[in-house]
């Protein structure tokens, strides 16, 4: 009996510690379509003001530039690192391209604004990178 303690106690750390490492799945971990994400923000109540689409409606110089950084309409990573993912979103508004980060906190979402549309910021891009949001605007 006493030489099964040690066994027991060694698959009990183990599972801990692989258990400590395992990424947390969320409801942004589903999401695999603009359509699908567009539906999510909508369904929370995220932003009234963002639409999603394939292509991101720059206007004809900021597109140049979106498609040489190859900049797509949204993105996921843990960029709070709190081991839930998070999700990046650009798409239009009536001030022009904005983009936002929806945090998943566990039991609510927060909206953070990265950029603003192009009242602000002639052209601003963002991108989802080794769970960092990488930030580029060029102000004419």
């Amino acid at each position: 009996m006493f030489s099964k303690i040690p066994l027991i106690l060694l698959l009990m750390w183990a599972t801990t510690l692989y258990s400590q490492n395992q990424k947390k799945n969320n409801r942004i971990d589903s999401l695999q379509t603009t359509e699908e994400i567009q539906k999510f923000i909508d369904e929370k109540e995220l932003d009234y003001t963002i639409t999603i689409n394939e292509k991101i409606q720059y206007d004809s110089y900021c597109s140049a530039i979106a498609d040489s950084l190859n900049i797509k309409p949204w993105g996921k990573g843990d960029f709070d690192n709190n081991g839930l993912t998070d999700l990046l979103i650009t798409g239009n508004s009536k001030e022009g391209v904005k983009t936002i980060c929806i945090l998943d906190q566990g039991d609510h979402f927060e909206k953070v604004n990265i950029s603003l549309g192009n009242l602000y910021e002639a052209c601003a891009f963002a991108t989802a990178r080794d769970n960092k949001v990488v930030y580029h605007k060029i102000k004419f």
